[in-house]
């Protein structure tokens, strides 16, 4: 549950999917969860990621106290 501290108001938002991305050896590997949740695939994709790749989550998708489900922005990950 996303939550946002010292806001005027209750702000609740539950991810209810999103898509991983990974470039790897010139190919974009996709894996979707339908949770909040990382996948277990997903998981063990990101454990074989090395210094310097990037991981890029897209088809964000949240739903709100009032049940309408909204698209959030984009945001990538560089392993360090």
């Amino acid at each position: 549950m996303a939550e946002l501290s010292d806001f005027d108001f209750d702000f609740n938002y539950k991810i209810i999917q999103f898509q991983m991305n990974i470039a790897a050896n010139g190919f974009n590997k996709q894996f979707r969860s339908n949770s909040n949740m990382l996948t277990d695939e997903q998981l063990s994709e990101i454990r074989k990621l090395q210094r310097g790749q990037s991981i890029y989550f897209d088809d964000i998708k949240a739903q709100g106290p009032d049940g309408i489900i909204r698209k959030l922005s984009s945001f990538s990950l560089k392993i360090k």
